[in-house]
């Protein structure tokens, strides 16, 4: 990320929104181009808004994910 203390920020570049949510920089373009999340112009810099972003994970389903063996999820043993 970039050299500014990030969890502070209200507002953060293309590249810094992508690393922030784990996806590439075209997911984000996607995102604002379709509206899930907010950006705003600066000059020439697009910003998108760190709560749109945080709006945007809490709103995704959880996740689901195949367990195996001693892995699997059981109910605690009774002691």
């Amino acid at each position: 990320m970039s050299h500014f203390d990030i969890k502070n920020a209200i507002a953060v570049r293309r590249h810094d929104a992508a690393l922030m949510i784990g996806e590439g920089v075209s997911k984000i373009d996607m995102l604002v181009a379709t509206g899930q999340i907010e950006a705003k112009k600066s000059g020439r810099n697009l910003l998108i808004l760190v709560a749109s972003l945080e709006a945007y994970v809490a709103g995704l389903p959880p996740a689901e994910l195949k367990t195996y063996g001693a892995y699997k999820k059981t109910a605690p043993e009774a002691a």
